[in-house]
């Protein structure tokens, strides 16, 4: 429907951002054009036409889905987690991956009530069931004494994710491997430490065995503290929404008093200072995977 030049000029009353000049050269050129698909015209012709033409909004709704978005965009990677797959056909396929591994090495696994717990619901994780009582944001940080089967664990988690197409699949790299790979980096012009480093800032990864690596590393006369900068930057593209870490430790993240009233202060605290120490509560699900040494069974 057109609208007559009186009508225009009450726009115009409303304190407008266009000109009454604007506003009715702007009006000639729709009369001539003719056109109802306003695609075809200029970028000042779409916002007259938006201003004549207002479409009607529920303010309501429209402020609701405005406020819904900030709020996701401010969560990040506090995001939405979809459950890719039902807990009991998850719960097959994993126990199958987990037998046959344990096959291969020879091995029996015998669990505490408390560790089938800790399985069945770090099974939930992997699946982004929310279920779970682990945070399905944070990565997973195993912490326990030698032997009682961390790396196992985290490994057949790791199959599980592989083989299913799982968006939560993860590489596996050693602490120590690292090292290595920085240690080769000697005399070798093509790469360097940072260069290693960089290789493991972004993606979905499993460091084992945290603190079993030098700390400090000497390199030539530097002293290398690079799972600390590795996790450093892998922080700030957690937070992005880029990435999530997994880590096995024998650190105890906590201060503690021993059975001969020994205190403890807290060993990756001690070991890796607090800034690195501060982020680790924000980044990962600590679990208490102590039980029984696995290995000797």
């Amino acid at each position: 429907m057109q609208q007559s030049k009186s009508e225009i000029a009450k726009y115009s009353s409303k304190g407008s951002a266009f000109s009454n000049e604007q506003m009715k050269k702007q009006q000639e050129d729709f009369e001539n054009r003719r056109v109802k698909d306003n695609s075809k015209f200029s970028e000042a012709g779409k916002r007259y036409m938006d201003y004549l033409f207002p479409q009607k909004k529920q303010g309501g709704d429209a402020l609701a889905e405005t406020l819904q978005n900030i709020e996701n965009g401010l969560k990040r990677p506090n995001r939405f987690v979809k459950q890719e797959m039902t807990f009991d056909k998850a719960k097959v396929i994993w126990w199958r991956i987990f037998s046959i591994e344990l096959q291969k090495e020879g091995a029996k696994f015998v669990a505490t009530d408390l560790e089938l717990e800790i399985m069945q619901d770090l099974l939930k994780y992997f699946i982004g069931d929310d279920s779970s009582k682990y945070d399905l944001r944070k990565g997973i940080c195993l912490v326990g004494k030698t032997g009682p089967g961390k790396t196992f664990l985290m490994d057949s988690f790791r199959i599980f994710c592989n083989k299913t197409n799982n968006s939560r699949a993860f590489k596996r790299k050693e602490c120590i491997q690292i090292k290595n790979e920085i240690a080769l980096t000697k005399g070798n012009y093509n790469q360097s430490p940072e260069s290693v480093m960089q290789k493991y800032h972004r993606g979905h990864y499993f460091f084992d065995d945290l603190g079993a690596e030098p700390v400090p590393f000497h390199y030539f006369k530097d002293e290398l503290m690079f799972m600390e900068e590795i996790l450093t930057q892998r922080e700030r593209h957690f937070h992005k929404g880029s990435c999530i870490t997994h880590l096995t430790t024998n650190l105890l993240p906590e201060s503690y008093t021993n059975e001969q009233g020994i205190f403890i202060e807290d060993e990756i605290l001690v070991k890796y200072g607090n800034r690195i120490r501060s982020r680790m509560k924000k980044m990962y699900n600590f679990i208490l995977w102590d039980g029984i040494d696995k290995r000797g069974l």
